[in-house]
């Protein structure tokens, strides 16, 4: 048995895999690293990583359908997904001068992510996952149209 919503979050956290492309090319342009830099760098893969492995953990109860299952790791999952969208936005201020442009889309994913950790609302955590696609891929075609960095 599958739950959309589910499996919309996991297809989405693969793009989030591919989408740490651009944070890897500006890392490797940094000249000067410090250990706190480091750690900062570091910080967000691990996020990504733990987020994931709440995903993939395969310990399924038998009487728990996909839907049960979805909002019993709900909570953990969107607290790593906010504490993932707080690294990036960070990040801009690390690597970059300071916000970038997709930063307001970050902020509105973390806003989102914080917003699903304490609800059980099926049509909150539907909408939530439409919204969160749309944020996901609306910069990266504008970052790939030229149009925010």
């Amino acid at each position: 048995e599958q739950y959309w919503v589910n499996n919309s979050w996991l297809i989405w956290l693969f793009i989030m895999h591919l989408n740490m492309y651009w944070y890897s090319s500006h890392i490797a342009r940094v000249e000067n690293w410090g250990f706190p830099g480091f750690l900062h760098i570091i910080a967000g893969p691990v996020l990504l990583f733990f987020a994931t492995s709440i995903f993939l953990n395969r310990d399924i109860a038998a009487e728990e359908t996909a839907e049960t299952r979805y909002f019993n790791i709900s909570r953990r999952f969107f607290l790593f997904v906010t504490f993932l969208q707080m690294w990036i936005i960070s990040t801009d201020f690390v690597l970059e001068p300071g916000l970038t442009g997709s930063g307001m889309f970050n902020l509105a994913l973390a806003t989102i992510g914080f917003s699903l950790v304490g609800s059980n609302n099926k049509m909150l955590h539907k909408s939530g996952a439409i919204v969160a696609w749309l944020l996901l891929l609306v910069p990266m075609v504008l970052r790939g149209l030229g149009v925010i960095s």
